[in-house]
């Protein structure tokens, strides 16, 4: 078997768009209003509940039985698996990394990530004049580096972090650093459109330290997949 897919039932759009509030707009309120606004709410945060627990009741069972899947491990500490509909769940194990790969990336498309299990912490960054020196190259689907590596100035920005039934999105041209907890489980989707390119950056004097991605063995899922587990709650 290549990949898996998740219940016709619990789409992957379901996970990551909860259905939108539909309550009165104006200055005022009435007391029916405001009753019917709140069973709208309790509605829509009991549908994505529930919507979280099927999906955790599938890739719990996928991850159970995950010697009958074809995953691919990333030097990095992570496993994924390419889902019928496009999606990749994937599971981290920052213990298991061969090595830390560059690891701040710039988009060129939108990327969601739907959290199954546990947190990713996310530390934007801003291309600014008077920032950290850094070194940046891009890189390109199908064809790898383009030119040199360049010189740019990084700024912090925001830092958040994403934990169980919530989704995490970023914009193209936004640039990250994602740090999943050990154990983490993520569904992620990448926006549907031709090729992908990515800018990298790496500390000024440091070399640049490409992710390797071949298949797994046996053992590599043996030991992300058990970090899962071991780290998985129902709460």
């Amino acid at each position: 078997m290549n990949n898996s897919t998740l219940s016709p039932d619990v789409s992957y759009e379901q996970l990551a768009k909860p259905a939108p509030l539909r309550t009165r707009t104006g200055p005022r309120q009435s007391k029916a209003d405001k009753k019917a606004a709140k069973r709208s709410r309790h509605q829509t945060k009991m549908l994505s509940l529930l919507a979280l627990a099927e999906a955790r009741r599938q890739v719990r069972n996928i991850l159970q039985n995950a010697d009958r899947y074809h995953w691919t491990v990333c030097s990095g500490g992570s496993l994924f698996l390419r889902l019928d509909d496009g999606a990749l769940l994937q599971v981290f194990s920052p213990a298991y990394a061969v090595h830390q790969p560059t690891d701040v990336l710039g988009l060129s498309k939108r990327r969601t990530s739907y959290v199954v299990n546990g947190r990713i912490q996310q530390q934007e960054y801003h291309e600014r004049t008077g920032g950290e020196i850094v070194m940046s190259q891009t890189f390109v689907s199908g064809r790898g580096a383009i030119g040199s590596p360049q010189r740019a100035c990084l700024v912090k920005g925001e830092l958040s972090i994403t934990g169980p039934g919530q989704t995490l999105v970023c914009e193209p041209g936004s640039i990250v650093r994602q740090q999943p907890s050990e154990g983490a489980v993520v569904i992620t989707r990448y926006e549907d459109t031709p090729g992908f390119m990515a800018r990298k950056f790496w500390p000024l004097g440091e070399d640049f330290v490409r992710e390797l991605a071949p298949p797994a063995v046996a053992e590599d899922i043996q030991a992300i997949v058990g970090a899962a587990l071991a780290a998985w709650s129902d709460q």
